[in-house]
């Protein structure tokens, strides 16, 4: 199964993070998530994300096997990329597998990074949050 993120944008992205969007438009799944939690906004401003090259769910499961190691969230390149996407983006949805309409609010990025943190040292690793900083 797979963690996945989705983003709602409107305007222009945060330049100098290492976030690359990628359009949900042709994924039929994503698409169909992007309706529920996001309802009346198009598909074309709805995005997914790769981070310094690598996939939202592997970015998921490398931090669980660094905290396993022994390293602080704080030094995993999970913590890094919701630090660049708090910097860029207003709203966005955590969920695993096809588990997404039963997401737990959050409304200030302190807390999503510390509900965030609880998940990954849970054996499941699986993270269902929905962001928004409009509260």
């Amino acid at each position: 199964m797979t963690q996945f993120i989705l983003c709602k944008q409107n305007g222009a992205a945060c330049s100098r993070c290492n976030i690359e969007w990628i359009s949900i438009e042709e994924d039929s799944f994503l698409s169909e998530v992007a309706s529920y939690v996001f309802p009346n906004t198009d598909d074309k401003n709805i995005f997914t994300l790769v981070f310094d090259g690598e996939s939202f769910d592997s970015i998921c499961t490398a931090a669980q096997r660094d905290m396993a190691e022994g390293k602080s969230f704080a030094e995993t390149n999970l913590f890094s990329c919701m630090k660049s996407l708090l910097e860029s983006c207003n709203e966005f949805v955590l969920w695993y597998a096809r588990e997404y309409d039963d997401l737990d609010y959050v409304y200030d990025g302190e807390s999503l990074l510390q509900k965030i943190e609880e998940s990954l040292v849970d054996s499941s690793c699986e993270m269902y949050l929905r962001y928004s900083c409009h509260g």
